[in-house]
């Protein structure tokens, strides 16, 4: 076997880890409790024992959630995905493949650009902490969006790194200074909204082009 051979092996492998869509459904819920506790922490909540327990204990929750996320969905695959035969994953050809690499990040850079211009405003004082986490988490999620699917060569995730950009933009230009939710609370809610979104819909496309397996899945 040539080294080739070995790293297509490899990505067959990984591609396989993400058919199903549940890493990004474990993804999304993470966006989402950390939307939810920066949410919560701009909302001033009045001191108190219980607001001091879920100050601290929250971030610590997210962060064993974030490290213990591949167990959790390895067991949800073994419940729900792991009975089907994986459908065939078609890939595309080179040209294609540089083709959509290139216009989704166009689009992602052409939007953080412009939420960052958006942002730095004259007058606006440089804007807010929370507006340039946003920004920065956009593109950096972004990024990570085009590398897993120029890897993989899966539509989806250039459709996501494109996404991340134009959402990041908007949640700048629609949450001003002092609006309720921050830039960033907002875009962090909005990108697990569509990674669940995203998940949900290649579950039920795994669910239904799969066969079931006649035997019950190999345990690890």
């Amino acid at each position: 076997m040539t080294p080739h051979d070995a790293a297509r092996l490899m990505r067959q492998v990984v591609r396989a880890w993400y058919a199903d869509g549940l890493p990004e459904i474990a993804h999304g819920n993470l966006l989402l409790g950390a939307s939810a506790y920066l949410v919560w922490r701009e909302s001033a909540p009045a001191a108190g024992a219980l607001t001091i327990l879920i100050r601290y204990s929250v971030p610590v929750l997210i962060l064993g959630y974030t490290l213990g996320m591949r167990h959790l969905v390895f067991a949800l695959k073994k419940v729900l995905t792991m009975g089907y035969r994986l459908p065939v994953l078609v890939g595309w050809g080179e040209v294609r493949r540089r083709r959509t690499l290139t216009m989704a990040g166009s689009v992602l850079a052409v939007a953080v650009i412009w939420g960052t211009a958006r942002h730095a405003r004259l007058g606006d004082a440089g804007g807010s902490l929370a507006g340039w986490l946003a920004l920065f988490l956009a593109l950096a999620l972004g990024v990570a969006m085009l590398l897993l699917g120029d890897r993989l060569f899966l539509l989806r995730f250039h459709l996501l790194a494109a996404a991340s950009g134009v959402l990041g933009a908007i949640a700048v230009g629609l949450m001003p200074d002092g609006s309720p939710v921050s830039p960033g609370a907002a875009y962090l809610g909005v990108m697990g909204a569509a990674l669940i979104t995203s998940g949900i819909m290649h579950l039920v496309l795994h669910v239904t082009r799969g066969q079931p397996l006649k035997h019950p899945a190999a345990q690890e």
